[in-house]
């Protein structure tokens, strides 16, 4: 098994063969069944897994005398087949087999490796595919027309390969390519050369010939220029495409992904489908192609991408009625918005409901591009008839494997943005809204504390979370930190505005620049994060959650404390104004009002200031927080995480201008 492994590890490595959870390996093999008896298996890739991870639990176990028998039936539904294949398996508690499992027990040799290599698909995927894979693979190659994985597939490839013992490899045509062996090094090395010599021949046409030139009139742009449009834009394209369901972007804007959006023939390209069927379920059939004169006009590039959406959606819906006979009466369409958008002069966005299933749409296509950038370079690129991309795209064993996935978290498809979120309350509000699932972009003035929130978080969130240094006093920093947050994940669905400092003294003795300072941070700071985060909810047009962490000095200041309580009150009295000006967008304002949660805010100095005031010891000033309440109970950071978690879910839907206090009971501050 440690072969198996490490070949499927081996060939999943490369991108160029494998994308995403494609391709399949196996192994034929002899192993113990429950009562010590000795029974020949096949051990196959389990659907969802990857080969670049699998590790031996990933691959099932299936006794092949069981299966082989199939090989003389004619022919056998899918329903039928995965039922049966079910009860052959050797372990109870087996992961599901591959739907490819016949095709690899078909065949009569012990190593057999499947992948999508991107150069084999760019034979595969053309005017005269079977004549190209020829010329360039040999004449001892085996060819298999298209057909949707499944038992007849298997039953073609098993035939072929026994019929010709002698073929070095296998073409499944818009698919990938077979190889076999008794010896696993023999089969892989078999692969590797058939890739090797489809790759070489591809070079030596592409050197030849240039396969993408580039339409007149499209700009060039630097890079920065086109992020900048691009976290410009992005919000407007994520609310067109969020009617339904929230969706996050993934925005590509590299050289190789400009390359193909300014192509003259880029829309011609592009419309023609996907080169290998697992694709479109991440794809769909095509990506949606926005052109505009310049896009450097971003109010007319906003209007052109939300027209752009709804005509494709109106084209998806068009396209299922065109097929919906293939499917059964109670299924109804995919969410028809785009999954690509292509913006010629700009880049590639990728969209989906979690940010795993935006970015595979950008990485498959980085893959269909060279597979398209291939296949016009030695011949015409040609995938796959569009009955056959529906009738894959709407496989119940594909639509079964998407009602298995998990249910979603609340805040799935949510992107947050949280001031003052290196330490204290802020890290604790980042961490519950990433355990229910949000994007959390965190951001703080102290870049070192950033860096150690980060370290702790990337482990566990590696793709939903970044940093972002940010002064909220400084409205340039400000304004380049949400545009960096949008252009992470292509807009904003809540901020968590709970950057704050905690000056002391009393209004006598107190200087002009500490006063200054507090009102800087305590309340501009607020208003420069919540008018910016309020721009980009107005272009999405989904509402949103402004969350102002406030304190209990709002309504109950103390003693030499008056720089923090006043700045302080003017955070609540913006918070309510927010909310009155924008209810009717849907975006709603609320602030939390904690007391007594001991953060990196209270230095020495601050502890010894405030237990001064109320006439305590400093070491019993704690104490004396925790039993003046009414409750007894001290407060904690994450118990304000929580009270954050509640506004910035559907679960207050309905709450704006509120205060919720988390103080354990201060009734010289309850709300009036």
């Amino acid at each position: 098994m440690g072969l198996i492994v490490y070949a499927s590890n081996l060939l999943g490595a490369d991108t160029a063969l494998v994308q995403g959870g494609g391709g399949n390996t196996s192994v034929k093999r002899t192993e113990k069944d429950h009562m010590g008896r000795e029974t020949r298996v096949l051990r196959v890739k389990a659907s969802g897994f990857q080969l670049a991870t699998i590790k031996e639990r990933g691959f099932a176990c299936v006794r092949l005398d069981e299966v082989l028998p199939l090989f003389e039936r004619e022919d056998m539904s899918d329903d039928e087949m995965v039922d049966y294949i079910s009860r052959c398996l050797m372990e109870p508690d087996s992961p599901r087999p591959s739907i490819e499992t016949l095709l690899h027990a078909f065949i009569p040799y012990r190593w057999v490796l499947h992948t999508h290599a991107d150069a084999i698909l760019s034979l595969a995927n053309n005017e005269h595919a079977e004549q190209l894979i020829r010329e360039v693979l040999g004449e001892d190659i085996l060819i298999v027309p298209y057909n949707r994985p499944g038992f007849l597939v298997s039953k073609q490839v098993g035939s072929a390969v026994q019929g010709n013992p002698n073929a070095s490899g296998l073409v499944l045509l818009h698919h990938g390519l077979v190889t076999w062996s008794d010896s696993c090094e023999e089969a892989y090395e078999r692969h590797i050369a058939l890739v090797d010599r489809a790759e070489s021949a591809i070079r030596k046409a592409q050197a030849a010939k240039v396969v993408f030139p580039r339409k007149a009139g499209v700009p060039s742009l630097d890079r920065e220029t086109r992020e900048r449009i691009a976290a410009e834009v992005a919000p407007a394209l994520r609310g067109a495409l969020s009617s339904r369901v929230p969706m996050l972007l993934t925005f590509d804007g590299s050289e190789e992904a400009l390359e193909f959006a300014n192509a003259e023939n880029v829309l011609e390209l592009s419309q023609t489908g996907p080169v290998t069927p697992e694709h479109v379920l991440s794809t769909k059939p095509w990506p949606l192609v926005v052109q505009v004169d310049d896009p450097q006009d971003t109010e007319t590039l906003k209007s052109a991408l939300r027209e752009g959406v709804r005509r494709y959606e109106e084209k998806y819906l068009s396209y299922f009625e065109r097929y919906r006979s293939q499917v059964a009466p109670d299924v109804g369409p995919h969410n028809p918005a785009p999954r690509l958008i292509i913006v010629p002069g700009l880049g590639i966005w990728g969209a989906g409901a979690d940010i795993q299933d935006s970015r595979l749409p950008v990485e498959i296509y980085r893959h269909t591009v060279a597979v398209m950038k291939g296949a016009e370079a030695v011949g015409k690129f040609r995938t796959m008839p569009e009955r056959e991309v529906f009738s894959a795209e709407y496989w119940p064993m594909e639509l079964y494997k998407l009602s298995l996935r998990p249910k979603p978290k609340e805040l799935n498809g949510k992107v947050a943005v949280v001031t003052g979120a290196a330490k204290g309350i802020g890290l604790a509000v980042a961490r519950a809204l990433l355990r229910e699932g949000a994007c959390v972009v965190l951001t703080d003035v102290n870049e070192a504390a950033l860096s150690e929130a980060e370290k702790e978080l990337i482990e566990t969130y590696p793709n939903r979370m970044k940093t972002v240094r940010m002064d909220v006093t400084d409205g340039r920093s400000v304004e380049a930190g949400i545009a960096a947050s949008v252009l992470y994940y292509g807009g904003i669905d809540i901020l968590v505005s709970n950057a704050g400092i905690a000056p002391i003294g009393s209004i006598v003795d107190m200087p002009l620049e500490t006063w200054e300072k507090s009102f800087a941070v305590n309340s501009t700071g607020h208003f420069l994060v919540s008018r910016a985060v309020i721009r980009v909810m107005l272009e999405q047009g989904q509402g949103g959650s402004i969350i102002f962490i406030a304190t209990k000095n709002v309504l109950a200041p103390g003693k030499d404390f008056g720089a923090y309580s006043c700045a302080k009150a003017a955070e609540a009295q913006l918070c309510r104004i927010l909310a009155i000006e924008h209810g009717k967008d849907k975006i709603r304002a609320n602030m939390i009002n904690p007391d007594g949660v001991f953060t990196d805010l209270w230095s020495p100095e601050v502890v010894a200031n405030r237990a001064k005031a109320y006439g305590v010891p400093a070491d019993k000033y704690e104490d004396f927080l925790r039993d003046r309440t009414l409750l007894k109970e001290s407060v904690t950071v994450d118990d304000v995480a929580e009270a954050a978690l509640f506004l910035a879910s559907d679960r207050s839907r309905v709450t704006t201008g509120c205060i919720i206090t988390v103080d354990g009971g201060a009734r010289e501050a309850f709300p009036r």
